[in-house]
């Protein structure tokens, strides 16, 4: 039941979901044009026809409020084009709208295009409904990204003139209609086929933005996504990005012996519970990442009082050294971790980095295990885990 249910209505994965909203409103906006151009087309080609062949003004003196709204919208899309893209929720609001006028309009044409064929009267009984068909295919191939929609503009457009062409037209009539209904069924085939097709290409985005930017190991934001981070951070022109921070550089001490004694599968383990402890640590505010080999760098908040950010790198550096589970029980873990804080420390990523790295030595020169600061004296106690 499952894979029908896919077969037929393709699922749209989580980590995708915000990337297909931002597809669907950048699609329907090239083809917003298009598509009320083909609205005021088929308007006026009916109305002329219906003129010309003398019907009562009444009869279609509504149609033009479809013409005055297609053309609202397509002066609303020329103020709106160049703008930059808006929020989630302010684009699946509008493409919420899209949907809902596109089913209110075209559920309206429809029921004008059945009236009209069942009560007959003038010369050209066909040409409404065909005319309304081609334009609602149009109509679902420019919403084409928005699978609902079009599919729902498919059966709301199409089925009830098919079918009331199928109930009382003549040979001709019922030919067409069976014609208008199949090439319905498989224009709903081809949306499937390209929402899946739409799915598959966001997903593979996603996966090369992920190769991009974390570590396929631990998850963490790889060096380069790491320093770009940072580097945002301190240029960011508002007072929250250039809140004081600390940098801290992570070496895990003796790893290689875990390696030796344990194998890799064991100092992968160890890496991955060192990566989780520091992104944990590191919370909302913070951001982590893995250099390479094993060696992790953070970007902290740091307290407004020395001592109180002292305090805290020494407890995260005594977290990183509980020992680590792995297949045969657990492993000890030892690392050193020194800091620099920005703006006092050094106001550039490279700065940073340079003084951190001469507190990191600093820390395992004094006997590993422990946090060293820029200017934190070297009295910390050891904290390496037994």
């Amino acid at each position: 039941m499952g894979s029908t249910r896919d077969t037929m209505l393709p699922q749209v994965p989580p980590e995708v979901r915000d990337s297909l909203s931002a597809f669907q409103f950048d699609s329907t906006r090239r083809q917003i044009p298009i598509l009320h151009g083909i609205a005021l087309t088929n308007v006026l080609i009916v109305d002329f026809v219906l003129w010309h062949d003398g019907q009562p003004v009444g009869a279609y003196a509504w149609t033009p409020i479809i013409a005055l709204f297609s053309l609202w919208r397509l002066m609303l899309w020329r103020r709106r084009n160049h703008r930059e893209r808006p929020s989630l929720e302010i684009i699946r609001r509008q493409l919420e709208g899209t949907h809902v006028a596109a089913l209110a309009s075209v559920g309206l044409v429809s029921a004008f295009t059945v009236l009209t064929f069942l009560m007959g009267g003038f010369g050209h009984p066909i040409l409404i409904p065909v005319s309304f068909a081609f334009g609602t295919f149009s109509i679902a191939h420019c919403l084409a990204s928005l699978r609902r929609t079009s599919v729902a503009v498919l059966v709301i457009g199409i089925a009830p003139s098919g079918i009331a062409m199928l109930a009382a037209g003549d040979f001709t009539e019922r030919a067409i209609a069976f014609s208008m209904l199949t090439v319905a069924a498989l224009k709903i085939g081809f949306l499937r086929d390209s929402q899946r097709h739409i799915i598959g290409m966001l997903t593979l985005e996603k996966q090369i933005r992920d190769l991009a930017t974390f570590d396929p190991l631990t998850g963490l934001h790889n060096r380069r996504a790491f320093e770009e981070a940072v580097e945002a951070r301190i240029a960011g022109g508002s007072a929250r990005t250039r809140d004081r921070f600390a940098l801290a550089l992570v070496d895990l001490d003796d790893f290689k012996g875990i390696n030796d004694t344990h194998g890799h599968h064991a100092g992968d383990a160890v890496l991955k519970a060192v990566a989780g402890r520091l992104k944990e640590h590191a919370g909302g505010d913070g951001t982590a990442g893995r250099l390479g080999g094993d060696e992790f760098i953070a970007m902290l908040p740091a307290p407004p009082a020395r001592s109180a950010l002292d305090g805290r790198m020494t407890a995260l550096v005594t977290r990183l050294c509980l020992p680590a589970a792995i297949d045969s029980g657990v492993v000890p873990v030892g690392a050193s971790l020194g800091f620099a804080v920005f703006p006092d420390d050094a106001d550039s990523y490279d700065g940073l980095v340079r003084l951190a790295d001469q507190a990191l030595y600093a820390a395992k020169r004094d006997g590993k295990g422990r946090a060293l600061g820029r200017r934190t004296p070297p009295v910390l106690e050891k904290s390496r885990a037994a």
